[in-house]
């Protein structure tokens, strides 16, 4: 299957991709999943709950290829739509942080399985042309989860905020996320 890109970066420095031309799943994930997820983290912080009730996030997973910059990214998207025409696949690349040296193509997966499926994929893919690109699975958006919570892997399904000095700067990134790009 042919991958697909967006039309435009998005204000956070990300461009979609999917196997449909019209990235269907991308948008229905988009309104679906990941809006309801961050609004109810921005209620949650709003109402000044200890402990964050990961709904979304929870069964979010996320494979992760870093590679030099977004021309290594294309390049990757096209070895593994030529490696792999089977699978579909979609996600974003590019950075949420421009001041980092390096950019990524992320694969979203609504469960653990499919992560463990594009995992090899991946990190096989990456290592035909770049052998030291660094590949691993996370799970949920790091920002704004892992600001709050620490690292992934130590995440409960109603998680106790590690970082409470840090709610009101993803107060505000979450304000801005929702309410300013749309």
């Amino acid at each position: 299957m042919p991958i697909y890109t967006a039309r435009r970066i998005d204000g956070d420095g990300w461009t979609s991709f999917e196997s449909d031309p019209h990235l269907s799943v991308t948008r229905r994930r988009m309104y679906e999943r990941c809006l309801p997820c961050l609004e109810g983290l921005l209620r949650q912080l709003r109402e000044g709950d200890a402990r964050i009730e990961l709904q979304e996030a929870w069964d979010c997973w996320k494979v992760t290829v870093e590679l030099p910059d977004i021309e290594y990214c294309l390049q990757f998207l096209q070895s593994f739509e030529e490696r792999y025409p089977q699978e579909y696949v979609y996600g974003k690349f590019g950075t949420g942080n421009p001041q980092k040296e390096t950019r990524v193509v992320v694969f979203h997966a609504d469960n653990p399985g499919r992560s463990r499926e594009l995992f090899p994929l991946a990190r096989e893919c990456a290592n035909m042309f770049l052998p030291d690109s660094r590949v691993f699975v996370s799970r949920g958006c790091a920002n704004p989860y892992e600001h709050l919570l620490g690292p992934w892997p130590d995440w409960e399904k109603k998680a106790t905020l590690r970082y409470p000095e840090r709610i009101p700067a993803v107060t505000a990134y979450l304000q801005q996320l929702l309410y300013d790009y749309m």
